[in-house]
């Protein structure tokens, strides 16, 4: 089966789940028309609001801090968050605008639980407790963002966090939680439908040639006497970055319509665009402990030319026969592990040259090379060797095989100081989302209600890349959802409970439909590159998306070949009670089933026979593996159980938690895996124990939450494996304290800690981690005087070192990247002259770089500042946005194994300039 006849496969499937959503779509419109009768336009049947109205209430609270709404995300019940037995907090959009939030990884200043690590350079998806979580809009999930679509915060009305996995009544999803999206609608988070038009245009400018703009404009409208009312939001961003060669390009459109159909009924429906394109990044590159603390970067271009032909890009053939220079026959030249960690004997513990890079000096086309300094060095070094003088194991024998794609260029190293807005670039990163949702809502009666929703979602993708990861993807989701609640006062039999009762039951079913494809190549080769010199032919790498070239002569052959089309069905039930009104006691439970398929297409293997020794000269396709298809079933049970107490002493409402949730094993791109779809293990389980307490006192001013939490891949990891979900072991807690004492003031504290251990793996397993030289014990080449003439780390930029680490290796089973300790707070003041000023900080405790290797690098703690003044007069707002006001030098870890070596650098000092004109 080729790319062709997969890709129109996959074209058929995604129409289908259009034609099913369609379907959907249309049917139940038409019910919901005959079914319903307009409410009489002399009927107030849905309140509305004046904007003086809205004013007023937000002049009690400018910075809009404290959270009054019920909660409808958390539990599906509608409920006060102090009563929640949760960690939950909700974010306005007003807030995320006095605080200059612009990104959904930047939560973390205020929002416990949220710190995420970088997806190269894409904010997309946040993260929560340290994991991977899901994104839901009105309740229903969306496709995973991750690092392919950046996710605007500001595009958004508010947005709820929740922590740890989701309520039964939203299927099954990650253990580590979720963030729930409410776009901008004419009903806002208020509920209530604006009198007259109003609406605003904003422009911003900022450091690096920040530049963009918003409108939002809501109109309240009657048809045949339906009251209701439309938004729509529009915002372009054309900047560059602080980061060269990097930008950033996003389009968004929001439309929504809310309509009253009868006094009952309402339909809410909107559809949003997004298109977002930057450049991505992996990283600063060629990043060791002793370079980081010394403000150095190791320069020095690739010694072996891979570009044989001449054609200015490397192609996998020449990747391929690189390994004739040097006798070696590794499956993949540019990628090799080198031993295990425990043949590594410390550092400075192995002296000398790879054998490779000797003979490769000593031949007379480098005859220039071992002519210099360095080049004598290494030819009086001899060949790598224990310093001790000990027998060689095969750590040694495979350093002094080390491929010569490996090295670089002696007679170009030298140590300059770093400019950290120097990173790898990843060239192009285009994507874009189209998002619709429709929703029927009976809450008329809050004592019976239910709701019909209907959701699609669309997401495409394309990374194009000389480093060379390239890959295109696309992805549709097509759901419908009904859920219905009732008080016991509406239920036969159970509406005779005594009045000290109170009974809430809530039911939800829904069916899903996925189809997720991807095609994608392999290597990120992103430490060849000298990124003071910039792009050479010899690191710059064939791209199948910029040329089309895919060929194993020329090109980037396909490595990844993969679709997955599933249906998913779920039953959910929930109990909500409460007692005296003050013991709650709320339980659930939900079944899933899962149908699918996954298919892969001919897909290219580095380790076949005519991709290795010496018939790679003569390959002119390489090896392929067969197309192959695999469909299976799984299902799994969800449940779980609450209590909370509310006291009479400031409010004072302890609560506990514990809960399974089943969680789909797929991937980065929403698949699942061929051998997981063999085996049946589809549906994996996680498990959450929390314990806290919440509460509000002085006349609601002040509201505090603190949570403890253990959560767990529960289920058995050695027959599922890893996927996207991780098999770790949470364990925490997180504060969260807001404080309004007058309508001047306002305050937000919050704190996370943190510990990440690895469970449940398979101990007959490995996995691996990228190193440098010096981590494996290479010393560097130094002269008689101890100045370093050859930094050992240069045998081994050219390409991706890893050492292997087995699972039953218990020094490796904390992982990094995740900092034990993120504090954030927020101090604002508002004057009745229509000034404002706040302030607002974020500490973020030193970590491990790496997930894998807690020794091999560590970023430093760091405290940074930021500072807003506005004023707003009238229909006018300014405001002025000082970022890292201190300029604070900070780094965040790149995600995955490679983060020890690649590294994110933060922004310096940097502003943000808005001017806003409301009408």
């Amino acid at each position: 089966m080729n790319l062709t006849r997969i890709q129109d496969i996959h074209r058929r499937r995604r129409a289908r789940l259009l034609f099913a959503a369609l379907c959907c779509l249309t049917g139940s419109s038409a019910a919901f028309a005959q079914a319903t009768t307009p409410a009489p336009a002399t009927e107030a049947s849905e309140p509305v609001v004046k904007m003086e109205d809205l004013e007023t209430e937000a002049g009690e609270d400018p910075n809009m801090i404290m959270p009054t709404q019920p909660l409808q995300g958390a539990l599906g019940f509608s409920k006060d968050l102090v009563l929640t037995p949760r960690s939950v907090t909700t974010i306005s959009s007003d807030l995320v605008d006095k605080i200059g939030i612009r990104d959904g990884d930047q939560l973390s200043r205020i929002v416990p639980g949220t710190y995420t690590v970088n997806r190269w350079g894409i904010a997309g998806s946040t993260q929560l407790r340290g994991l991977p979580a899901d994104t839901y809009l009105r309740g229903m999930k969306r496709i995973d963002a991750q690092g392919n679509i950046r996710n605007v915060i500001t595009m958004w009305e508010n947005v709820e966090i929740v922590r740890g996995p989701p309520s039964p009544i939203f299927g099954n999803g990650r253990i580590g939680g979720y963030t729930n999206y409410t776009p901008k609608s004419v009903r806002g988070t208020t509920g209530r439908y604006l009198e007259t038009s109003s609406g605003s245009f904003s422009g911003v400018i900022g450091s690096y040639d920040r530049v963009e703009a918003q409108f939002n404009y809501a109109q309240p409208l009657s048809i045949k006497g339906m009251s209701g009312g439309f938004q729509v939001f529009g915002l372009v961003n054309d900047s560059e970055s602080y980061f060269e060669d990097n930008f950033q390009r996003d389009r968004v459109l929001q439309a929504s319509l809310a309509l009253n159909l009868n006094p009952s009924w309402r339909l809410e429906a909107g559809v949003i665009y997004q298109r977002a394109i930057n450049a991505g990044q992996a990283g600063a590159n060629r990043v060791d402990q002793t370079s980081f603390d010394a403000g150095t970067y190791l320069r020095g271009s690739a010694l072996v030319n891979l570009d044989t032909n001449g054609d200015g890009v490397v192609s996998e053939r020449e990747i391929q026969q690189s390994r004739s220079l040097t006798g070696t026959t590794p499956a993949r030249p540019l990628s090799v592990s080198f031993g295990t960690v425990s043949q590594l004997r410390g550092a400075n513990s192995i002296i000398g040259a790879p054998q490779t890079l000797i003979n490769l000096l000593s031949t007379p086309a480098y005859a220039s090379v071992a002519a210099t300094a360095q080049g004598q060095a290494i030819l009086a070094a001899g060949p790598i060797r224990f310093a001790d003088g000990s027998a060689a194991t095969s750590l040694i024998t495979n350093l002094n095989n080390t491929p010569a794609g490996f090295f670089l260029n002696p007679a170009e190293l030298q140590y300059v100081g770093r400019d950290w807005s120097l990173v790898a670039i990843e060239e192009k990163a285009d994507g874009y989302t189209h998002t619709g949702y429709l929703d029927f809502i009976d809450d008329s009666d809050t004592d019976a209600t239910q709701k019909l929703q209907f959701f699609y979602d669309y997401q495409y993708q394309e990374k194009e890349s000389q480093l060379p990861f390239n890959q295109r993807q696309e992805i549709s989701v097509v759901e419908a959802k009904y859920t219905a609640t009732r008080n016991a006062t509406n239920i036969p039999v159970l509406n005779k409970l005594p009045d000290w009762v109170d009974l809430n039951l809530l039911g939800s079913a829904n069916l899903r439909f996925s189809d997720a494809f991807r095609i994608a190549t392999s290597g990120d080769y992103d430490h060849r590159r000298d990124l003071v010199r910039g792009y050479t032919p010899t690191d710059t790498f064939a791209s199948f998306v910029r040329t089309g070239d895919s060929s194993f002569a020329t090109g980037e052959p396909i490595s990844s070949n993969v679709s997955s089309d599933y249906m998913e069905t779920g039953l959910g039930a929930m109990v909500d009670l409460t007692l005296w009104e003050r013991l709650g006691i709320t339980g659930g439970v939900r079944k899933d089933w899962i149908d699918i398929t996954t298919d892969e297409g001919a897909q290219y293997a580095r380790g076949g026979t005519t991709a290795t020794g010496s018939n790679v000269a003569a390959a002119s396709t390489g090896v392929h593996s067969a197309p192959r298809s695999i469909s299976n079933k799984d299902n799994a049970l969800s449940h779980s159980i609450s209590v909370n107490l509310k006291t009479p002493w400031a409010g004072f409402t302890p609560y506990y938690t514990q809960a399974k949730a089943s969680s789909a094993l797929t991937g980065t791109f929403q698949e699942v895996s061929y051998s997981n779809v063999l085996t049946g293990a589809i549906l994996a389980e996680a498990s959450l124990k929390e314990a806290g307490f919440k509460g509000k006192f002085f006349k609601d001013k002040l509201f505090y939450s603190t949570s403890f939490f253990d959560q767990i891949r529960s289920s058995n990891v050695i027959q599922e494996g890893e996927s996207y979900n991780r098999s770790n072991q949470n364990k925490g807690m997180e504060l969260e304290l807001r404080y309004l004492p007058t309508r001047h003031w306002s305050f937000i504290a919050s704190a996370t800690r943190l510990m990440i251990d690895r469970v449940k793996l398979d101990p007959t397993q490995t996995r691996t981690a990228a190193v440098t030289a010096n981590y494996l014990g290479v010393s560097d080449i130094k002269d008689a005087n101890g100045n370093v003439i050859v930094p050992a780390n240069a045998f081994l930029y050219g390409g991706n070192a890893f050492v292997t680490i087995p699972n039953s290796d218990a020094r490796y089973d904390k992982f990094g990247q995740y900092p034990g300790w993120v504090l954030g707070s927020f101090v604002g003041y508002s004057w009745d002259s229509g000034f404002s000023a706040s302030w607002s900080a974020n500490y973020v405790d030193s970590v491990a770089a790496s997930s894998e290797l807690p020794d091999l690098l560590t970023l430093p703690s760091y405290l940074t500042h930021n500072l807003t003044v506005a004023y707003d007069h009238k229909l006018w707002r300014a405001s002025l946005t000082v970022r890292n006001a201190l300029d604070e030098e900070y780094w965040v870890p790149n995600n995955g194994s490679f983060g020890g070596t690649l590294l994110q650098p933060g922004l310096p000092l940097n502003f943000e300039l808005s001017v806003t004109r409301r009408f």
